[in-house]
């Protein structure tokens, strides 16, 4: 992602205070995201173990 360099020193304090609530509302939404997608991810991580599991356990029971 590239950055783009932004000069502050010629905004009114009134821009300044919307710039900083609007990057506030943007943390919020990424970091609401990013929580979304860890708890798939954990999910995702749990059905494969147990699916893995569960195959491991069939081979056994097939071998015995």
């Amino acid at each position: 992602m590239a950055q783009v360099k932004i000069s502050y020193g010629e905004r009114s304090k009134e821009e300044l205070i919307k710039i900083i609530e609007h990057l506030e509302q943007q943390l919020i939404i990424e970091s609401g995201i990013k929580r979304q997608y860890m708890k798939h991810l954990e999910e995702v991580i749990q059905f494969r173990s147990i699916e893995d599991y569960r195959q491991t356990v069939q081979k056994n029971k097939e071998t015995a």
